[in-house]
């Protein structure tokens, strides 16, 4: 749905128009931006979780089992391939929140690597 409403949303075009920066007061302005960014995202929350979806019913985000104090299987964790956490994003209350939790794999491998090796890329 997040989608669709995007669509009903446009980011360029429309902000442009001298209807929606002169007639429009800084609280619409503000809205409008908000709501228009928040279902831009839902596109990419969409890709995501629908790859993800099929990476765990392939088998590929298996990445083992969590195992109690008297070593019995507690629960089996599919989250090797995860790279979004929505609820955290969008009630985050500060940059690195946010940061930390959109695409999540890329952000881990960038943590672990050298500078330099960033630099021979």
């Amino acid at each position: 749905m997040g989608v669709v409403v995007a669509s009903k949303l446009p980011l360029h075009g429309y902000m442009d128009t001298p209807a929606f920066l002169v007639e429009t007061t800084i609280l619409y302005k503000v809205a409008y931006l908000w709501a228009a960014v928040f279902f831009h995202r839902q596109k990419y929350y969409l890709g995501w979780f629908l790859s993800e979806a099929g990476c765990i019913a392939s088998g590929l985000a298996f990445s083992g089992v969590q195992r109690g104090s008297n070593s019995q299987i507690q629960s089996l964790q599919w989250d090797r391939v995860r790279n979004a956490n929505y609820i955290a994003i969008e009630t985050a209350m500060s940059f690195p929140t946010i940061t930390n939790n959109w695409n999540i794999l890329t952000n881990n491998w960038l943590k672990n690597c050298e500078p330099s090796a960033l630099l021979a890329l």
